[in-house]
């Protein structure tokens, strides 16, 4: 737990979006309204692992909604615990996933998730909402920002796949609509392949 970690409830939640229901996770500080924070996951999608990340935050005073970005084609978890992308077995199970999402599917859903969150009591609507993106999520956090700029002011981004393509699309186009701030954290060797989009 966080240092003066708070006391905190969670539960499993289903937002109606454009094109379906999502199963994601809410989880909030267990008294009052705290600001919101929008969470992507990996490629491996909602599961255990992104449940307790998401109950960490809320220790530290957030309420955190942490999506299942597949809900189109299935409920989460799509992988079994201790699941690795390094197992190719694992990657022909999640790639077609991942390849059925898209920029206009990452914006509906944003657009529908930071509404639901700014209907819940629990989540403060005069604090600005944030957005973090792991891996796959990384984009995601730089779509969202940009779609809705007036209401998402922060985002962190780790280990961020794809975040500079040669599509007219390419996440990294959208920084100059960002408002507020922003860290895109790599590792030291993340950018072995794309030496040039660092700069």
């Amino acid at each position: 737990r966080p240092a003066h970690a708070v006391e905190v409830v969670g539960r499993t939640v289903a937002i109606t979006t454009p094109d379906g229901e999502a199963d994601c996770h809410f989880v909030h500080p267990a008294t009052g309204a705290a600001p919101a924070v929008l969470v992507w996951p990996d490629i491996l999608g909602l599961r255990p692992a992104f449940r307790t990340m998401g109950r960490r935050l809320a220790e530290s005073g957030y309420a955190v909604l942490t999506i299942n970005p597949y809900y189109r084609s299935e409920p989460s978890p799509v992988v079994q615990p201790g699941a690795s992308f390094r197992d190719p077995e694992t990657r022909e199970r999640v790639m077609p996933l991942a390849r059925s999402l898209s920029a206009e599917t990452v914006e509906t859903d944003a657009r529908a998730f930071v509404a639901w969150l700014d209907a819940q009591d629990a989540v403060d609507t005069s604090r600005p909402i944030g957005t973090t993106g792991y891996c796959m999520g990384g984009p995601m956090v730089l779509r969202t920002a940009a779609t809705l700029p007036e209401r998402v002011r922060a985002g962190a981004t780790f280990h961020g796949s794809r975040m500079v393509t040669d599509g007219a699309d390419s996440p990294h186009n959208l920084i100059g609509q960002l408002r507020g701030r922003y860290l895109l954290a790599i590792a030291e060797n993340d950018d072995e392949r794309q030496r040039e989009a660092k700069g």
